[in-house]
């Protein structure tokens, strides 16, 4: 099974697998929006592979469960990068809002 790069604006990695994101890695000049949208399409790329992993696996069909536990890894990781990064976003968002003009 193929997990997703968790950032390929970092690793340049591509991104692979059954169920991977639509479209190329976000390019270099692209807005934040952009690239924020496209990070959570890998990020729930990564989770649906891990959930077909363990799907996989508990249906009995042979699946390696070194590769579904890096999947789940992987996932996770993915996942609390994402909650950083909006908790990140909203705290910029506040202290911009409570800025006297």
């Amino acid at each position: 099974m193929n997990i997703p790069a968790i950032s390929p604006l970092l690793s340049g990695a591509p991104s692979f697998g059954p169920r991977a994101p639509i479209g190329a890695a976000a390019t270099p000049g692209a807005d934040f929006g952009a690239q924020l949208a496209g990070a959570l399409r890998e990020v729930n790329a990564a989770q649906l592979n891990a959930d077909d992993g363990l799907r996989a696996m508990a249906a009995g069909e042979g699946t390696d469960i070194h590769q579904t536990m890096i999947g789940l890894a992987e996932a996770d990781i993915a996942l609390r990068t994402m909650v950083s990064v909006r908790d990140r976003a909203v705290e910029a968002y506040q202290t911009i809002m409570n800025m006297s003009i």
